[in-house]
């Protein structure tokens, strides 16, 4: 858990800011919840440049395949907690506020 924890964190903690920065550029709806599209596709984006480009640029930088899973799994989990968790809350902020239906 201590190497991993933050891996484990990726999807759940970034994907709603930079969803909400897409909102703000049009590039997709700006109350919506997480698609299963959208989660994937940053995942496997985050995953390569994480784990196969870093460890090109940065001489410090080592891929390892148990983040890809630790990705993974904080991917799948925060799909389920979007999908299933009720909440009429939305992910992306109106203005200065969250709004819910």
């Amino acid at each position: 858990m201590r190497a991993h924890f933050n891996d484990l964190l990726l999807i759940p903690c970034a994907l709603p800011w930079v969803l909400w920065v897409h909102a703000l550029l049009g590039w997709r709806e700006r109350y919506a919840h997480p698609s299963g599209a959208e989660i994937l596709g940053h995942l496997v984006v985050w995953a390569l440049l994480a784990e196969g480009l870093g460890p090109l640029l940065f001489s410090h930088a080592v891929g390892d395949m148990g983040d890809v899973l630790a990705y993974s799994l904080g991917a799948a989990g925060a799909a389920f907690w979007w999908r299933f968790s009720g909440s009429d809350r939305r992910l992306v902020p109106a203005s200065d506020e969250w709004v819910t239906d």
